[in-house]
């Protein structure tokens, strides 16, 4: 039992250690690459899910990227959650909070 025990333990901290690096390499901005090509661009395969009538939340995304969703997308709308949404000037650049400097969101009011 204590053999068994043992390896067990090796295992998990392998699993564990050999996730770290994915982690670290994992950036914000790639999820934001991804998030937008599964917004403007999606493949097939997640085409299909919204045909099966699957909702996917988009989270964190700019303002200005919600409205060309909308405009180019609107067939898909249904199938779109938005929140977090990012407010953004008239230029697209991110907008904060004058006083915390923290990024401003709009409300996720439905």
């Amino acid at each position: 039992m204590k053999i068994i025990a043992e390896k067990a333990s090796v295992i998990l901290a392998a699993l564990v250690l050999g996730m770290v690096p994915l982690q670290a390499a994992h950036s914000e901005s790639d999820v934001d690459t991804w998030q937008l090509a599964r917004l403007l661009a999606p493949s097939e395969i997640q085409r299909a899910s919204e045909q099966r009538k699957q909702v996917f939340i988009y989270q964190g995304v700019k303002d200005k990227e919600v409205e060309k969703a909308m405009d180019e997308h609107f067939d898909r709308i249904e199938w779109m959650m938005f929140t977090n949404v990012i407010v953004t000037d008239e230029k697209g650049a991110v907008r904060r909070d004058p006083t915390t400097g923290v990024v401003i969101t709009e409300g996720d009011d439905c």
